[in-house]
């Protein structure tokens, strides 16, 4: 189906070339610009219970508690940006929506950022959050994220099966798992994210590093066997589409349960979307009932979904 017509007016605020053509620094200073923007005057999140700010082992964290649940269970949420930008500001949207409308606490991770921390920086501070959460006393554990966050999910996942630790599900909405960069949606344009500002964010991200590990770009993993069941959420009009699609298929073919949809007419970035986009915001909220459906232990007693 075409681009749907509110998603066209929200790219219309988004610089061509964005990342590629700057400065790391001024690329920073233009994505939190253009999340203010796209927030709008008077923008207002979604209400928890709290939110609590400390650090991980040197690794800042919010943690934010849902309505409801006295024991619930933690989603740690990994934000994307081409592991090049964003943070807590720029995710907290989401976060808290997730919190609120799956009723899980959500444990949100300012990981480190590349290139001046390439891999595998940003996922060791991701292991660093999970094994903390791991070891507190939540009902499950879960591990998620957009974009590069979602690599970040990907390869924690990767990393807790070798260890044997559980994780209740692996949320990875628009995925980018393949470090080859070579999938045919790479070819669309015009739609926010261009393929060669993909190739850059990996070139940051990689650094000196081979691109064919497995903790780098999961889809080279040969193995998906035993993984955390998983969400995957993808886009139509994405260039990360088909590599998520894909593991999509392939975690399903290992014998992992998977919930998987790619929501026609959406784009990357369409999961913080929501506020402006009507269709944007009804996949937000089934993305949030598939993850409560599998982090959420069947006894426990939790708030219903909210819309």
């Amino acid at each position: 189906m075409p681009v749907d017509p509110q998603v066209l007016a929200l790219l219309a605020m988004v610089p061509a070339r964005v990342a590629r053509d700057t400065s790391v620094e001024d690329h920073r200073r233009g994505y939190a610009d253009l999340v203010r923007q796209r927030r709008g005057e008077g923008w207002v999140p979604e209400p928890v219970v709290s939110s609590t700010s400390f650090d991980v082992e040197g690794v800042p964290c919010v943690l934010h508690r849902p309505e409801g649940v006295e024991q619930p269970a933690v989603l740690v949420y990994l934000h994307g940006g081409g592991w090049v930008v964003g943070g807590l500001d720029s995710h907290e949207g989401i976060v808290r929506s997730l919190c609120h409308r799956a009723g899980l606490a959500v444990l949100a991770v300012d990981y480190r950022l590349a290139p001046e921390h390439p891999f595998p920086a940003p996922l060791e501070d991701a292991l660093t959050a999970v094994r903390w959460a791991s070891g507190q006393d939540f009902a499950s554990v879960s591990v998620g994220g957009d974009s590069a966050g979602a690599n970040l999910a990907a390869a924690v996942a990767l990393v807790f099966r070798a260890e044997g630790r559980p994780l209740a599900c692996q949320l990875l909405v628009y995925p980018c798992l393949d470090a080859s960069a070579t999938s045919p949606s790479y070819q669309l344009s015009g739609f926010g994210l261009e393929g060669e500002d993909m190739r850059w964010y990996w070139e940051q991200y990689a650094g000196t590093h081979t691109r064919d590990e497995p903790l780098l770009s999961p889809a080279a993993a040969t193995d998906l066997a035993g993984l955390a069941p998983a969400v995957v959420a993808t886009a139509e009009y994405d260039v990360l589409r088909d590599e998520g699609n894909a593991y999509a298929e392939r975690l399903r073919a290992s014998g992992v349960q998977v919930w998987s949809t790619q929501y026609a007419g959406m784009v990357h970035g369409f999961f913080g979307q929501g506020p402006s986009v009507v269709a944007a915001d009804a996949a937000f909220s089934e993305i949030a009932s598939a993850v409560r459906d599998l982090a959420v232990p069947p006894s426990s007693e939790v708030q219903p979904l909210r819309s």
